[in-house]
Formats: structure tokens, C-alpha cells, sequence
């Protein structure tokens, strides 16, 4: 299950710009010095709160009784200008700022959940039996686009938590807009965006 979410909103200056895209995570990482600051790149067990808390990128060294979590940060300090982006102090619990030449943004994180009962029934103790299409658990990265509306973003600042959670809307008013364009295969004749097939033409289906 793939889950985004925006927080820190209440501590946004502007929103997020149009035009902004990111990749955190580093994809050529191989071991924990590798991860770059601030991406909060971690793998653990759902409900383990021991291990929720610890900042290691490395597989659980057990199987989880639940479903096996990643998660991953992205920048809350930008550019509005240039759209460079960068982490502030306090999307880790230090302080507030950004550097000069930036804006706090909402931050947005990306939360994976694996639910590995079917595929390893008897679990792990040591080296987990797992990779990931980039190599080992420390190479986990992710990319954002803005695709939000200039009024969907301004709207996304008044959410400030769980109980003031506010209904992201495009150009024309409140509530679900329907798409204005149907989505077609850029390539059909190479490539498919179906996982089984992908797997049995030898390829991979990206996320």
C-alpha cells in the first residue's frame, strides 16, 4: 500500500511552487553512510515502535508480524524563484529555519507498506531475502511533480492536522474534479504498465 501524505503545514510559508520536482532517497546507496541527511530513509515493522524510531535504512533483521514500512522525507525548504530545495533544521526536531534564499513548504512524505505473508510464509532471522529494483534496502529514493492546481496548493496550507483536514480542489470550486483528459501508454509498443506482465517479459513495471 502506497500512501502520501503533506504535514507540517501549519509551519509553511508559501505552498509548494508550480513548476517544483524532487528525487530524494539516494539510489546508488549501499550501506547507512550512504543515505544523505534530512530523507529520514528507514525500514522497520509496522506497530514495532522500538524500531519505528531508530533511522536505519537496513531491513528488519526479523520477519514482521505485520507489514514490513518504509518510509521517506522530502525537502520542506524551497526556492520559489530558482526551485531549488533543501531540508530545514526542524523536519528532524532541531530548528526552524531554512536557508536564507528559501521558503518552508509542506513536506512530503511517502509511506510504503509491504504485506510479505504470501510471498515469505516463513519469514526471516538474519539477512532479509529481499531487494529492491535499484539494489539493497538503502537505495530506496522517490520523485515528486507538482501536479496540484495553484488554488489546490494556496488550499493545502489551511490544513494544519488531522482534525482541520481541508478537501484539495482544482480550478473549479470545491470537491472532486474529473480528469479533463484520459491518460494513454506514451510507448505501447515497448514497455507495459502491468505488473504480471512486466515480470513475464523479463522488464520491470515502475511505481
Amino acid at each position: 500500500m502506497f500512501s502520501t501524505y503533506y504535514e507540517n503545514n501549519e509551519a509553511a510559508q508559501i505552498p509548494i511552487p508550480q513548476n517544483y520536482n524532487a528525487v530524494v532517497g539516494n539510489p546508488d546507496a549501499k550501506s547507512q553512510a550512504d543515505i544523505l541527511a534530512g530523507s529520514g530513509a528507514k525500514w522497520f515493522c509496522e506497530g514495532d515502535r522500538q524500531n519505528e524510531y531508530q533511522n536505519s535504512a537496513a531491513f528488519p533483521p526479523k520477519a514482521c508480524h505485520g507489514n514490513l514500512q518504509t518510509l521517506l522525507y522530502f525537502h520542506d525548504c524551497v526556492n520559489p524563484t530558482t526551485l531549488n530545495s533543501t531540508y530545514s533544521g526542524r523536519a528532524f526536531g532541531t530548528t526552524n529555519q531554512c536557508p536564507r534564499d528559501m521558503k518552508r513548504m509542506p513536506r512530503l512524505r511517502f509511506s510504503i507498506r509491504y504485506n510479505l505473508s504470501r510471498a515469505l510464509p516463513g519469514g526471516w532471522t538474519g539477512k532479509a531475502p529481499l531487494k529492491l529494483s535499484c539494489g539493497s534496502s538503502y537505495c530506496a529514493h522517490g520523485d515528486f511533480i507538482m501536479g496540484w492546481y495553484p488554488e489546490a496548493a494556496k488550499n493545502m496550507l489551511r490544513a494544519t492536522g488531522k482534525s482541520s483536514l481541508k478537501i484539495v480542489s482544482g480550478e473549479k470550486g470545491n470537491g472532486y474534479q474529473k480528469p479533463i483528459c484520459k491518460a494513454k501508454h506514451r510507448d505501447p509498443g515497448h514497455g507495459t504498465s502491468d505488473y504480471a506482465t512486466a515480470l513475464k517479459e523479463g522488464g520491470h513495471a515502475g511505481m
